[in-house]
């Protein structure tokens, strides 16, 4: 079984954006909880308590989970796990004329005009996160319905799961479709640091070329470290009920 240790850690993308300079300046003076709180509005409060009494109220245990299953769920968590980090990995042009496939660009490879490099490292982030919300969604579905078949603690554990997607969700997912923005705000900052201290160097002949461009690498590793991050948070639900699902099977 896979265990967080093996992965970036979800709590890395809020320290990434915080290196970055792009905390809640007020972030820092409430806690987790209360934090939370404040995307509900009364009736949700009211709603969350009432699916927490119910969540309570789950009748006796069914048939203990056979260990088979568990194993398959977490062959199937490896699956979608290794399939996703592989597709992150930025996609180059093809180097034949008549081929469509695209190939990665190793890291602190992004050639040509830096706007244009930008523009694609914004497409292929949109085109992940469809990617990462599209399969992650389905295999928590999956997970549920296998936890709902088990115990009553796992029962409990998918019933919760459910609530906290159906009052969090939206506005998880709401932030999350910022993070490209973000990011291009990561990209002009270096963009503009590099630009302040060109012009010197451009005098220097002493100076390599790689040296003026190497903002573009560092982005390109800002910009991967991200998405792994993001990854991580995406998977970070799955990831409790499957190990839940595991340990007492």
């Amino acid at each position: 079984m896979y265990s967080h240790a093996q992965y970036v850690s979800p709590s890395s993308l809020v320290a990434l954006l915080c290196d970055w300079v792009f905390e809640d300046k007020d972030a820092g003076s409430a806690d987790t909880a209360e934090r939370l709180s404040q995307w509900l509005s009364p009736l949700d409060a009211i709603a969350l308590h009432a699916a927490h009494r119910s969540i309570q109220a789950t009748g006796k245990d069914m048939a203990p989970a056979r260990k088979s299953i568990s194993i398959e769920l977490d062959v199937e968590f490896r699956r979608l796990h290794n399939e996703l980090l592989t597709s992150l990995a930025l996609p180059g042009p093809s180097t034949t004329r008549h081929s469509h496939a695209m190939h990665p660009v190793p890291p602190g490879k992004l050639i040509g005009d830096p706007d244009f490099a930008y523009t694609r490292c914004r497409q292929h982030h949109f085109e992940q996160q469809r990617l990462m919300e599209r399969q992650i969604d389905a295999f928590r579905r999956r997970c549920r319905q296998v936890l709902a078949h088990s115990s009553q603690r796992h029962r409990q554990l998918a019933e919760l799961d459910i609530a906290m997607e159906h009052f969090f969700g939206e506005r998880e997912r709401a932030l999350l479709s910022k993070l490209p923005a973000l990011l291009e705000r990561r990209f002009q900052a270096l963009k503009a640091m590099q630009h302040s201290t060109s012009t010197t160097a451009l005098l220097d002949s002493s100076t390599p070329p790689s040296q003026l461009n190497g903002w573009i690498a560092t982005f390109e590793k800002n910009f991967h470290a991200a998405l792994r991050a993001e990854l991580a948070h995406r998977l970070d639900p799955v990831v409790g009920m499957v190990e839940a699902f595991s340990n007492e099977t």
